[in-house]
């Protein structure tokens, strides 16, 4: 009979010692240990380690505790997080205690509540076995070698084989050990071994299955009382049965009349007591706490005890600085859920990792919806096994499913279980979606039937029909490839029409922002090495940008903001869409895509109260048509749309809106909307704003809410821009070899158009060069006399070459925009831009590519719109600089300006503002280059200057 055995915690009344605090330890490099008998008692292990946490947190000085990215299976990339002491070395951890004598006549017990990756177990040189269960609680078996009212001695080795369970604990750094608590208890003969409290709503009541141990036939009494969270008993059942030798179950139902609901909004837990009776002696006690809910799915949406709920989720990654393993400390966890509650997040997953008892205790008492995603097969030779699984690894994953699931099961905040992520179920070998798409859901739906099933996230098969017959799932979640054109969120429009599930939006739109500066700080005196900051800061000072970098920094996550509450927005409004989960809801240093830091720091350029106007049950959606510039005197057809997803219907719902500048009220009005049904999106509603008048350039904003009557619901608002039309023409001595828009007028009369006629000031053009690449004489003496030569963009390059206005996602190469700083300088006139390009320069940035400034050394140009690159290269890249030639000056712009002038009131203003600029007394530029440089940019490789 095996000793070592996965086994679910809860509660009880038994006599117990706790083995927290401080382990003897020591590494294991040469793997003589076991060989060598570090398992007999009389062996004194050198280190010392706290229990629970893991050994790579400690301060391990020696080299042989070192060891590079590749020996832990993460590929040699630069943009990471690295472990200060790593080490994959087999480790043993020792503890004395002593066993009290009135122990004797009992079973003595090992709790383990987390060990990893794997663990053999001795008791005084005795070995008790091993274990692969690393996800869920262990126990051994101590009574035949335990020796009461006298020390004893446990000793554990870990170490890495090559089967076993492999997730997000093991992906950005390896780490190991003991990481949740340990204790040691006195079990009697006749005892629980397991609890399962199944609540129901329809009827209210709450089954109680428990599994009992004995060795001999045996008649007992079960109680089982419900009481609240003060402890006071509501509601009670008995039931007398006789226990066979071995294992019974017993099935107790509680009725539970006017019992509440647990929800995300009212978490409201129960306690189940269960009682052993032999007549009036009580031989065993224990509790689980559990909630009355009920998850399912109808149509394409998610019901919470019969009401719809959308999933607002973050990926919670488990990046936990100063502990690396996840703190078995609940006030911990407490913490992070309430941060994510306050910004509207209702729902968590994590990437092929479950969350620990301590994690889901905290999600039970805060109301916070969690999906369990099995740790089979996360990174390297393991996650290329998926594709055909050998039977070793397949009845682990079996196996260890089962214990996952019987562990989280009383929890009512784990709604979800995910058999795993990204593993290709539709390719022609059968075997992963035999094993992931129908035997593993089987499994998880048996053990636990109050809970949906994800078989798996993003399995690259957008319906519930696969190549070999029909998906065992409750949802379909993927990830939703960006398609390109204007809008930075047209991905969603990639939803087929094979989608027939609710539908999970994964890792949504993956947007980030360049890593945090001031973090680095914070990294010293803990176990991990924030690689990217010194990296980014290193390529920044090489590429001379490091005055600007705080700048770019800052303007870098403005993008990010502004992109992710679009990306929620749309999320809301597609009706297959049951929810949504960023791939992060905290930063990964490398990879700041969260709302909050990997410290969990409320941020302060993005309070909740604005967060929640776009995360919430309750969202107002604005129809923009994917505009929000117009011009002056231009129709705004803008329209207002609701998503309510709220507990209650409301029935008389108005939309009140108002236009603001600078503290002043253009216009409002309101919108009837009549009765909003629970779960529904409005149709598009519209708002008669009118035309707006005006002679300057201004940023607006539109400011809705929403009110059931007087009560005001939800609210939320949008920046707009309107412009005027450039007026007065094109300046005098300016010409264009390209016609312009009204008011500019065209070209003035034939001529070459690559030499400035008589009398030019400022020469307008898409090219410098001739057909043959050579910089044309022409402009050059153009230049050298005092010339303003404006090179525009012509157009957009190959998808392949072109860059796009968003963030890059952090693994996606090392190209295109984290972001733009816009510097304040004459050029740009009073176009509005607060220190970045905003949307307005979304048609002129998108599909284009930044220029290379690095051609032009040792001229230091600083442009005026710079465009920031990936944090590891820094490239000095600009849409627009200017840089003295001879007595002249060039000025050369990568927006397309020239493709959207005519139709674009924001292009069109700002080619004004240029064109203004230039044949101004104002052209001054600070950087000035040789014609032999200039000759060199434009024979350099494409993306230095506008092709």
């Amino acid at each position: 009979m095996k000793t070592v055995l996965a086994s679910p915690e809860f509660a009880t009344n038994r006599p117990r010692l706790s083995l927290d605090g401080a382990w003897a330890f020591s590494y294991d490099p040469k793997n003589a240990g076991e060989r060598d008998g570090w398992f007999k008692p009389e062996k004194k292990l050198p280190e010392r380690i706290e229990v629970p946490g893991c050994s790579q947190v400690r301060h391990y000085e020696s080299s042989r505790g070192n060891v590079r990215k590749t020996d832990v299976g993460i590929p040699e990339q630069s943009n990471t997080i690295m472990l200060k002491h790593g080490c994959m070395h087999p480790s043993w951890y020792q503890r004395r205690f002593t066993v009290p004598e009135s122990w004797r006549g009992r079973a003595v017990h090992l709790r383990v509540g987390g060990v990893k990756p794997a663990a053999d177990f001795w008791i005084n040189g005795h070995k008790l076995g091993s274990t692969l269960t690393s996800r869920s609680p262990v126990r051994c078996d101590l009574t035949p070698f335990v020796r009461f009212g006298a020390e004893n001695t446990v000793t554990v080795r870990i170490h890495w084989p090559k089967i076993r369970l492999d997730g997000m604990f093991d992906c950005l750094f390896a780490w190991s050990g003991i990481y949740r608590h340990v204790w040691v208890e006195a079990v009697p003969d006749v005892h629980m071994a397991d609890i399962h409290a199944a609540g129901s709503i329809n009827p209210r009541q709450v089954v109680v299955k428990t599994t009992l141990k004995s060795p001999a036939r045996r008649s007992v009494s079960v109680r089982c009382s419900i009481t609240d969270s003060a402890g006071k008993k509501l509601w009670a059942v008995a039931k007398d049965c006789i226990l066979k030798a071995g294992e019974t179950s017993v099935t107790v139902r509680v009725p539970m009349p006017g019992a509440r609901l647990w929800n995300v909004d009212d978490p409201v837990l129960y306690k189940a007591v269960v009682r052993l009776q032999d007549g009036d002696t009580e031989v065993d006690k224990a509790s689980v706490r559990f909630g009355l809910r009920e998850i399912e799915t109808r149509g394409f949406q998610v019901l919470l005890n019969g009401k719809p709920v959308f999933l607002r989720g973050g990926c919670n990654d488990h990046v936990y600085p100063r502990t690396v393993c996840p703190p078995a400390d609940k006030a911990f966890h407490l913490d992070q859920v309430r941060k994510a509650k306050a910004y509207g997040f209702n729902y968590t997953k994590s990437a092929c990792e479950v969350f620990t008892p301590e994690q889901l205790e905290a999600a039970d008492e805060l109301g916070y919806l969690v999906c369990q995603e099995m740790p089979f097969g996360m990174i390297g030779e393991l996650r290329a096994l998926r594709d055909n699984p050998p039977a070793e690894l397949t009845a682990l994953w079996r196996a260890e499913l089962a214990n996952i699931v019987t562990a989280s099961r009383n929890h009512p905040s784990v709604v979800i279980y995910s058999m795993t992520s990204e593993a290709a179920i539709n390719q022609d070998n059968p075997k992963p979606y035999r094993l992931f798409s129908r035997e593993l859901p089987r499994i998880a739906r048996r053990l636990d039937p109050g809970s949906l099933v994800i078989d798996v996230t993003a399995a690259y098969c957008m319906s519930s029909k696969a190549k070999h017959g029909p998906r065992d799932t409750d949802f379909l979640e993927d990830a939703l490839e960006y398609c390109g054109g204007v809008t930075p969120f047209q991905g969603l429009l990639a939803i087929p029409s094979t989608v027939d599930r609710p539908f999970l939006l994964r890792e949504w739109n993956w947007i980030s922002g360049l890593p945090r500066l001031e973090l680095i700080r914070r990294y010293k005196h803990l176990p991990l090495v924030p690689v990217q900051i010194p990296e980014m800061i290193k390529a920044a000072r090489d590429n001379g940008q490091a005055a600007e970098l705080p700048v770019m920094v800052d303007r870098s996550h403005k993008l990010k903001h502004v992109l992710r509450k679009d990306a929620h927005e749309v999320a809301y409004e597609h009706p297959k869409v049951a929810g949504f989960h960023g791939w992060l809801i905290h930063d990964i240093a490398y990879c700041p895509e969260g709302v909050f830091n990997e410290f969990w720091e409320i941020p302060k350029d993005l309070p909740a109260k604005e967060f929640r106007t776009y995360n919430n049950d309750t969202v107002l959606l604005l129809d923009d048509h994917d505009t929000r510039w117009f011009g002056y005197g231009e129709p705004v057809p803008l329209g207002i749309r609701i998503a309510h997803f709220g507990r209650e219907p409301i029935d008389n719902a108005a939309v009140g809106w108002r236009l603001v500048s600078g503290g002043r009220e253009l216009k409002r009005g309101m919108v009837r909307l009549g009765r909003i049904a629970c779960g529904s999106r409005t149709p598009p509603r519209h708002m008669t704003i009118g035309k707006v008048n005006g002679r300057v350039p201004a940023r607006t904003e539109l400011v809705c809410e929403l009110f059931n009557g007087r009560k005001r619901v939800a609210w939320n608002h949008w920046p707009l821009w309107f412009f005027p039309a450039p007026a007065g023409g094109l300046p005098g001595g300016t010409w264009s070899t390209q016609p312009l828009p009204e008011p500019f007028g065209g070209v003035s009369g034939p001529y070459d158009p690559l030499v400035p006629p008589t009398g030019a000031r400022v020469f307008v053009t898409h090219r410098l060069t001739d057909g043959t690449g050579a910089l044309m004489d022409g402009l050059v003496r153009f230049m050298e006399k005092g010339g303003r030569v404006l090179l525009l963009s012509s157009g957009a390059l190959p998808e392949a070459e072109s860059s796009f206005y968003r963030t890059v996602p952090f693994n996606c190469g090392r190209l295109g925009n984290m972001g733009t700083v816009v510097r304040p300088h004459a050029a740009l006139g009073d176009f509005p831009h607060e220190g970045w390009c905003d949307l307005p320069f979304v048609p002129m940035i998108q599909g284009i590519y930044p220029m290379r400034l690095d051609t032009f050394k040792p001229a230091k140009i600083r442009p005026i719109i710079r465009s920031i690159g990936h944090h590891v290269t820094m490239e000095d890249k600009a849409y627009l600089f200017e840089v003295g030639v001879g007595k002249g000056a060039l000025m050369a712009c990568s927006l397309k300006l020239q493709a959207t002038c005519h139709t674009d009131p924001a292009a069109r203003y700002l080619l004004g503002c240029l064109l203004s600029y230039l044949a101004s007394g104002n052209v001054r530029p600070r950087a000035s280059i040789s014609v032999d440089q200039l000759k060199a940019a434009v024979k350099a490789v494409r993306g230095v200057l506008p092709q």
